[in-house]
């Protein structure tokens, strides 16, 4: 069994995260692995009297076969419909009664879950997921699945299907590789892609916004970003045009934007603002013990990338260590102006 799960719990230590000034940055751990094949990773929080069971599957849409796909999606629904000794609904209702919240995502990569706690009920939860790693299949029947098919569908339509721009992203990705194909997560440039993305879009004063957004007034929006995933990634840019306006005119702009970049570095303060903003949200994520993004997530993401869970330090490292030149060999290198997608979503003209 391939996967991975942090554990939060209450113990008589002291601070668990170094953050002191000056003190290096670290989350200490204990790792082992079970007898099934699963790695536990042990963190102890005594900041709050909270626990944190994160689970990672290292499987997900990325795994499923041609033709046949939406497994990964429909197995995580099927996680939470009941195992040999818990009943159908009787997860979220004795999660309820603890006082836990609950929930669960699927990506290319990997299926995770997490429930949130008080550290007194840290056993229900590892019942809970043990009892539906186990045993899950005791419980299952065709009527269960089909039901969960259709919820899985009835996601896909109002995520997608019935959703302005919805079917965009998955044309891209059919379309993408002849595209922008970029370094896999943690891979070098994949930090500079970031930060090419947040001196283009992120904040009023960003090159894009400011141009498309605010000075031209040609766009309603405008959005940057790396796209990190396990084998490779996709540096995407997505603008919604004003009425009146054109997508060739917002298409033009941006390609001068992305030229400028390649000319010329971007200036030192613009790539400071996007290192602080970036450190800003890793230490808002830190805070929170819990849920998607917060330590327990983070340990089981840094662990399934291959850095080992306490990677920390080394994460802020890969942006603050970048300078401006940096980023502009990272768009000559990955931006290359004649290898790239352009799908064009327009409304359907009225009759």
């Amino acid at each position: 069994m391939a996967g991975s799960l942090p554990l939060w719990a209450r113990a008589p230590a002291g601070p668990p995260t170094a953050l002191r000034a000056g003190a290096p940055l670290e989350v200490p751990y204990r790792q082992f692995t079970l007898a099934n094949g699963l790695t536990v990773i042990l963190h102890r929080d005594t900041s709050v009297p909270v626990v944190a069971v994160n689970v990672w599957y290292h499987v997900g849409s990325a795994s499923e076969r041609a033709g046949r796909t939406g497994f990964a999606h429909l197995f995580e629904h099927l996680m939470f419909e009941g195992s040999r000794n818990v009943a159908e609904g009787e997860f979220d209702t004795l999660l309820e009664g603890a006082g836990a919240t609950n929930n669960g995502s699927t990506n290319n990569d990997r299926t995770n879950y997490y429930i949130d706690l008080p550290a007194d009920a840290l056993e229900l939860a590892l019942f809970l997921e043990s009892d539906r790693m186990g045993y899950l299949l005791d419980a299952m029947s065709p009527e269960r699945v089909d039901g969960q098919r259709d919820v899985v569908k009835n996601e896909r339509r109002q995520s997608y299907e019935n959703r302005p721009y919805g079917m965009a992203s998955i044309v891209i990705d059919e379309m993408l590789y002849l595209g922008w194909v970029t370094p896999r997560h943690h891979a070098p440039g994949d930090a500079a892609l970031d930060l090419v993305a947040s001196v283009l879009t992120d904040g009023k004063n960003s090159r894009l916004y400011k141009r498309l957004v605010y000075d031209t007034q040609m766009a309603q929006d405008v959005s940057a970003s790396q796209q990190s995933g396990a084998l490779g990634s996709s540096f995407v840019i997505v603008s919604t045009a004003r009425p009146g306006r054109t997508i060739e005119e917002i298409t033009a702009s941006i390609d001068e934007e992305i030229e400028r970049l390649r000319r010329e570095p971007p200036d030192a303060r613009e790539v400071e603002r996007a290192v602080n903003q970036i450190e800003a949200s890793f230490y808002r994520r830190m805070e929170r013990v819990g849920g998607f993004g917060g330590k327990a997530d983070q340990l089981n993401a840094y662990f399934f990338a291959g850095g080992g869970p306490d990677y920390f330090a080394e994460d802020p490292a890969r942006y603050t260590s970048l300078s401006p030149s940096d980023v502009q060999a990272a768009v000559l290198q990955w931006l290359p102006r004649d290898r790239r997608v352009e799908p064009v979503v327009e409304p359907e003209v009225a009759r």
